[in-house]
C-alpha cells in the first residue's frame, strides 16, 4: 500500500495530503515557500494547514514574526495512528452510551420506496404472483366486472384458486354487481372475507406486507404496478379499514 493510501485510510483528503507530503520534502517552511511548492494561493492554503495542525499532522510555530509550518516526523505519525485509535474507541463508548436514546428517536418505517411497473398479460400475472406470495394478510379493492370476460379472467381465478389452497388471509371490499355476487359466492371460505359495496372502481387494488399492487385490466393497455413503501402501505391499510366497517 502506498503512503497515499494510508493516509487517506487515516482519515486525509486530496488536499491534505498533498500539503503535507510537500511538507515532508521542505521541511520547516513559511507560508510563502510551500505555497510556492504546491502551486496553492495562500488563502486556500491556511485553511489546509490549519486542518492539518487540528489533525496532529503539521506544527507552527514563530521565527523573526515570520510563521513556519513543520511536518511531523514520519516516526510521530505512529502516534498519531495511536491517537486517532484511541479517539475511535472513546468514540465507540460513547456511541454505546447513547444507542437506546438513538433507538427511541429511529422511525423504522422512514424508508425509501420503489415502484415496479409490469406491462401485458404476463404483467398481471407477476403482479398477482408476488401478492399470492404474501405472508401476512391480503386487502383488497375488487372489480370482477373489468376482467371476467377480457383475457386475464383465467389468471385472475387462478390467482383466487392459490389463495384459497394456500389458506392465504384476505379481506375484499367488492364493487357490488350480479356477476360479483355470483362469484364471490362460490369462491368465499373461512380465510377470504368480502364486503359488496355500493362502489364504482374499474381497476384492482392488492395492499399486503408493505406493498400496494394496482392492475388495470383495460384490453391493448393491460397492466399491473407494485409500490413498496412502508409509509404508503400504513396508510391504505388504514383507508382500506374505513371503507370495511
Amino acid at each position: 500500500m502506498i503512503v497515499e493510501d494510508i493516509l487517506t485510510n487515516i482519515g486525509l483528503n486530496i488536499k491534505q495530503i498533498y500539503v503535507f507530503m510537500a511538507l515532508l520534502e521542505l521541511g520547516s517552511q513559511p507560508v510563502s515557500i510551500v505555497a510556492k511548492k504546491t502551486n496553492l494561493n495562500r488563502t486556500t492554503l491556511y485553511p489546509i494547514l490549519a486542518e492539518l495542525i487540528k489533525l496532529g499532522f503539521v506544527s507552527k510555530f514563530n521565527k523573526l514574526n515570520i510563521q513556519y509550518f513543520s511536518p511531523v516526523s514520519p516516526e510521530d505519525l505512529v502516534d498519531v495512528i495511536k491517537r486517532k485509535k484511541e479517539e475511535f474507541s472513546r468514540l465507540e463508548s460513547e456511541m454505546r452510551n447513547v444507542l437506546p436514546d438513538l433507538r427511541a428517536r429511529f422511525n423504522p418505517y422512514m424508508s425509501k420506496s420503489s415502484v415496479g411497473f409490469f406491462e401485458g398479460i404476463q404483467g398481471v400475472k407477476n403482479v398477482l404472483d408476488d401478492v399470492a406470495n404474501s405472508k401476512d394478510e391480503i386487502l383488497a379493492y375488487r372489480c370482477v366486472d373489468s376482467w371476467i370476460t377480457g383475457q386475464a379472467s383465467e389468471i385472475v381465478k387462478d390467482f383466487d384458486a392459490r389463495c384459497i389452497l394456500k389458506k392465504n388471509k384476505m379481506k375484499m371490499i367488492v364493487m357490488d354487481s350480479a356477476i360479483s355476487r355470483v362469484y364471490f359466492s362460490d369462491i368465499a371460505r373461512k380465510n377470504i372475507e368480502f364486503k359488496l359495496k355500493k362502489m364504482k372502481f374499474e381497476n384492482e387494488i392488492y395492499i399486503y406486507e408493505n406493498k400496494i399492487a394496482s392492475i388495470s385490466f383495460i384490453s391493448g393497455s393491460m397492466f399491473g404496478a407494485i409500490i413498496e413503501s412502508n409509509e404508503n402501505s400504513k396508510t391504505q391499510k388504514a383507508v382500506f379499514y374505513l371503507g370495511w366497517k
